[in-house]
């Protein structure tokens, strides 16, 4: 009969696992705050949107010589616009280095939490 008494009484548990489930919850919203902040800052520059636009007007300059004896005028702009799409991926590796505050916070906490 004791044994009954046992198990209907309502059991106690520790708060751990719900503390480290929110904990964690927090930190991975945490983190997908501070990547949107990071994507959003850097597709505002200046400078990617201009690069952006030259790399388009190169190519339809590029896409309207069709003629065969304007085929290597065309390939020229095809690489002058591969030349520019490098420079603004150098530019983007450069900018998230020395990004600033919200880079390296964002590269902190991924040191620090990842295991």
């Amino acid at each position: 009969m004791g044994d009954i008494a046992e198990t209907l009484e309502p059991r106690r548990g520790s708060l751990a696992p719900t503390l480290i489930f929110s904990i964690v919850i927090a930190f991975q919203f945490l983190s997908r705050w501070l990547e949107s902040l990071k994507k959003k800052k850097g597709s505002k520059s200046a400078m990617e949107i201009q690069l952006r636009g030259e790399i388009n007007q190169l190519l339809k300059e590029a896409s309207s010589f069709s003629q065969p004896s304007t085929f290597a005028q065309a390939a020229k702009l095809r690489r002058v616009a591969a030349a520019k799409e490098k420079e603004l991926a150098n530019w983007k590796v450069l900018s998230w280095k020395g990004g600033g505050i919200l880079n390296d916070n964002v590269m902190v906490i991924k040191s620090v939490f990842s295991v």
